[in-house]
């Protein structure tokens, strides 16, 4: 085939650059990922997928591998190719962390990560969760129903017989008497009613739902004022579920950091410490670890219970390898391929317009996947009068903000307090120094006192001043459900006393019902009484900062500094412009605000007409569940 002219060409490479990404983050793990050069580091990939295959054939149960390489030498990328593997193969379902939240509270943040990772799309086009609904139900009544199958048929049956997926629980629970707890299968079964699928998965993260919610799906809300307590117990059990049909991956990733616990542990010592205990409790499994050797060796290795912990997580270590100049020509032309068969272009080599003895220069420097990719970036251009001049390239900062940007999604943040609420504080830490609604700010505290009595519900406090007067607002992101966690959070936001507070600020989208008599008289001391506040926002007024707070959480892993990111800010006037933050530092208006959700709406049923519905709803018929 002939070479595209010219015009063409340079056309394209004057409006694009294929190499604008070059950090893999959390959305290309799950998306569509970068084009992958399955050569690179294959040693260790191919590890994995042995060590699946073992636990398949019941040659071994467990398998804890750890791979260790400085950064930007790939370890995303071994993770991206594993996973989209293991999608395309359908041998085993997959869980990934890397945004491990209060990890005071590891067990607790790891269920939640655990109910993410089993929301997305799995290898039959459905969320995994979806899967092992399907793999449950197929074994126990000895049927062979693809997914969409199900979707399609039990909202019909679940409005012709509101207690059906009662029925099949129980007939499930008799069935598997290893099962010990029927309310789990229940949540799982739900998955695959597209409606009441999102307030199961949110029941399954360890979230209370609304009371109706909890009712309608027959899930009972924990009593305590949190599940930390319960979540390792709920995770071993959906664990040994899924392993009853498929070996289960679990990858543990993003674990740099100097941030400690109340314990004194870095999360890196903390998250190591939990895949000791989840190697001790699952059934059958790959834990996956990804890490910075000096943080293996300084942090890991430090720990008391190191050679139990190494035993188990570092079964097998494995050492990423630099690129040789092989590698990079690889590297670069595989992005290239891709680029140029999408705009369905032949350029006339491969590298074009880059240059392949300079790309080999970098392969003699011990070369990383993200140097490689980065200098390609900088350099991706052609260089001859007749084409305009590219456009000044992007700052860096910039791309990387856009790109989160691109993939938040408000049904995975809403609920997360932590993620909230550090997005929140980090705002406000960037408008240090300035004076808005007339406070001028002086300090972010994010470590409430007295720890003991706060229990992390009021998460951090601005400090600062107000027509000369002293400013303390502290502010608590309560998202629960109406009952013990609103109650809880709002009895310490009223307590300016303990607390050393000025203002109380009430952060939360959704209604607290009349019905909830004791959440009402507190909510009143708070606005009525001691000049609190209660102000109005949109999720969209949290996603910059929650975006550029992702940016600085991976500084590292996108090689920028701390002041880049925060010139950045300042720059963009991200917080300075913020609705939410001017909103808190305003004058509180004594009311709630008006745009709120109401939780206890009511479950409508979808019902869904279709020519071959009624057919599948008629071979639902499940002993004397129908």
């Amino acid at each position: 085939m002939s070479t595209s002219s010219m015009d063409s060409l340079h056309q394209v490479i004057c409006a694009n650059n294929p190499f604008v990404e070059f950090i893999v983050r959390t959305q290309d793990v799950w998306g569509k990922g970068f084009p992958d050069e399955p050569s690179l580091n294959a040693h260790a990939s191919d590890a994995v997928f042995k060590a699946i295959e073992e636990l398949d054939n019941r040659q071994r149960k467990v398998a804890g591998i750890t791979l260790k390489a400085e950064k930007g030498l790939g370890k995303s990328h071994i993770i991206s190719r594993i996973r989209h593997r293991i999608q395309e193969r359908g041998n085993a379902l997959f869980i990934y962390t890397g945004d491990y939240g209060d990890f005071n509270q590891i067990r607790a943040e790891f269920l939640k990560s655990l109910a993410l990772s089993l929301k997305q799309v799995g290898s039959k086009n459905v969320m995994q969760w979806q899967e092992l609904a399907t793999d449950l139900l197929n074994d126990v009544f000895k049927k062979n129903f693809h997914p969409y199958d199900l979707q399609k048929a039990i909202p019909r049956k679940i409005k012709e017989n509101p207690q059906w997926i009662d029925n099949i629980t129980s007939q499930v629970c008799v069935a598997k008497p290893d099962i010990s707890n029927p309310d789990l299968v229940q949540a799982i079964l739900w998955t695959l009613s597209p409606v009441h699928a999102p307030h199961a998965i949110n029941w399954l993260s360890g979230k209370n739902l609304p009371q109706s919610k909890s009712d309608s799906l027959g899930l009972p809300n924990s009593n305590t004022e949190d599940r930390a307590s319960e979540a390792f117990d709920i995770t071993c059990q959906i664990l040994d579920l899924i392993s009853n049909y498929k070996s289960i991956v679990i990858c543990f990733d993003q674990l740099e950091g100097t941030a400690i616990n109340d314990a004194g542990y870095t999360k890196a010592q903390v998250v190591a410490n939990l895949g000791m205990d989840l190697y001790n409790n699952i059934q059958r499994g790959v834990l996956l670890t990804a890490v910075y050797p000096d943080i293996w060796v300084h942090q890991i290795r430090a720990l008391p219970s190191a050679e139990a912990v190494i035993d188990r997580i570092g079964e097998l270590t494995i050492d990423l390898k630099y690129l040789n100049a092989d590698d990079v020509i690889s590297l670069v032309k595989r992005r290239l391929d891709v680029f140029y068969s999408e705009h369905q272009l032949i350029p006339p080599h491969a590298l074009y317009p880059l240059d392949e003895l300079t790309l080999r220069e970098k392969g003699k420097q011990k070369a990383t996947a993200r140097d490689v990719l980065q200098w390609c970036y900088k350099n991706w251009k052609v260089e001859l009068d007749k084409v305009p001049p590219t456009e000044k390239q992007d700052n860096l900062v910039e791309l990387a903000y856009r790109k989160e940007l691109a993939i938040l999604n408000p049904d995975d943040f809403i609920d997360d307090k932590a993620k909230l609420a550090r997005a929140l504080s980090f705002g406000f830490e960037n408008l240090i120094g300035k004076t808005l609604e007339g406070v001028h700010i002086e300090a972010v505290d994010t470590n409430v006192a007295p720890k003991a009595a706060n229990k992390g519900f009021i998460d951090f406090r601005i400090l600062g001043t107000e027509n000369s007067q002293t400013v303390k607002i502290g502010v608590a992101v309560i998202q629960y459900p109406v009952g013990i966690g609103v109650q809880a959070g709002l009895s310490r936001l009223i307590d300016y006393q303990k607390f050393d507070l000025t203002r109380g600020c009430l952060i939360r989208t959704k209604d607290i019902s009349p019905a909830a008599k004791k959440a009402q008289q507190l909510l009143e001391q708070l606005l009525q009484q001691l000049g609190g506040e209660w102000p109005r926002f949109e999720v969209d007024d949290l996603i910059p900062l929650l975006a550029i707070r992702a940016v600085f959480d991976a500084r590292e892993d996108y090689d920028f500094t701390e002041q880049e990111i925060r010139n950045f800010i300042s720059q963009n006037k991200i917080a300075e412009n913020n609705p939410l933050l001017l909103e808190i530092l305003s004058d509180p208006s004594g009311s709630k605000p008006t745009n709120l959700i109401d939780e206890d709406a009511d479950i409508e049923t979808l019902d869904i007409l279709s020519s071959d519905v009624d057919e599948l709803t008629d071979s639902l018929n499940f002993g004397d569940a129908a």
